[in-house]
């Protein structure tokens, strides 16, 4: 596995993913360390491939000797991302700038834990051989799927949206399929990581996740580190609703088309003829009185910069929840204050990204496994 060891080095790295090529001076600034300690750390990383520099193009023609840029080399520190959902698997490769090599979804045939891994274990393998890659060449697979922490992040899992699965201890159950690092987190908060790293949370210190899929789920990112809290439960907004009322989630969205008549099983089933529904419109009425509520909690409690909303209702549902919640922003309380910009998520269409940002997120930054 190829490990970023070097503290500077996964800082320096890491400046680069969010704020794009540097200099070498403007990286010694910005890290606080001395121009020598930036000049002996790039030298390894560019020795090992992982960075390229090149002359500024901003300053081509000028006199003197030309500056030059530092920038990630693409197709390197890969990661391998896989999201199950309750009927479909999404698989890929990418790299640490969030390219992506290959990718490839299909239905579930056989729902049961060992037939699911052994499927998607043998999909990653495929994508390595085409591409010539080993698991050497890997920081790990990230996976993903609904459900919340039992014990603590990374560890276990409870995988209520598939029924069929045991409570998930990742190093007895996962890494057995993989010839590299597994991580797991929950779908929230690892669409989170992929927000933070490369989608419209990128240049955020501190914001939150509202993940509206068939549950509802969420995220924390506090100091450019998303935040896990005591046992990996932290954030998870979806419990701030009481269980004998409904909240804002897709299954609530399902059960209440069948209720009204309207025969739909998945969310990726709902037409554009449904869309146009009245009952659509009073769904979303309801759903945005609820996340207003929960966007002032969030303001108070977090005071993030943003609140990005993402997940798997259909598009023009997005649209008018996230239209209204910005017609009417949340205030903090009684206190004036700057509220929370609401954002729609980038990322969220290709929830494997997610997935694979895991690996990315732990192969260069501290934080607990």
């Amino acid at each position: 596995m190829k490990e970023i060891s070097n503290p500077t080095a996964r800082e320096l790295i890491i400046l680069l993913l969010e704020k794009g090529p540097q200099q070498r001076l403007e990286l010694s600034r910005q890290l606080g360390v001395q121009p020598s300690t930036v000049t002996r750390v790039v030298n390894q990383l560019l020795e090992q491939n992982y960075l390229i520099e090149m002359p500024d193009p901003g300053k081509e023609g000028r006199r003197g000797f030309p500056s030059k840029r530092l920038y990630l080399e693409s197709g390197k520190l890969l990661s391998a991302g896989i999201f199950i959902s309750p009927d479909h698997v999404f698989c890929c490769i990418v790299d640490m700038l969030g390219d992506v090599l290959s990718e490839a979804s299909h239905p579930i045939r056989d729902a049961s834990f060992e037939a699911v891994m052994k499927d998607v274990s043998e999909v990653i393998a495929d994508h390595m051989t085409n591409l010539g890659k080993s698991p050497e060449d890997f920081l790990g697979c990230g996976i993903s799927y609904p459900g919340r922490h039992i014990t603590g992040p990374y560890l276990s899992q409870d995988a209520s949206y598939l029924p069929n699965w045991p409570q998930v201890q990742v190093k007895d159950k996962l890494a057995s399929y993989f010839d590299m690092p597994v991580y797991q987190l929950n779908d929230a908060k690892s669409a989170c990581l992929a927000e933070m790293l490369f989608g419209n949370c990128r240049t955020e210190e501190n914001f939150c996740y509202v993940w509206l899929a068939h549950g509802l789920g969420g995220a924390a990112v506090v100091d450019k580190r998303l935040y896990l809290g005591t046992n990996g439960n932290a954030a998870e907004f979806g419990t701030l609703y009481p269980k004998t009322k409904p909240r804002p989630s897709g299954r609530d969205l399902l059960q209440f088309l069948n209720q009204k008549g309207i025969a739909v099983e998945k969310l990726a089933d709902i037409s554009g003829e449904v869309l146009e529904s009245p009952h659509i419109d009073e769904w979303c009425e309801r759903a945005e009185t609820q996340l207003r509520e929960l966007c002032h909690t969030i303001a108070c409690t977090y005071a993030p910069e943003k609140i990005a909303f993402g997940g798997q209702l259909p598009d023009p549902i997005f649209a008018r929840l996230l239209e209204g919640l910005n017609r009417e922003i949340p205030a903090v309380g009684r206190v004036v204050a700057t509220p929370p910009k609401i954002v729609r998520a980038m990322m969220d269409k290709r929830p494997q990204l997610g997935a694979a940002a895991v690996p990315l997120y732990v192969g260069t930054r501290h934080t607990n496994k």
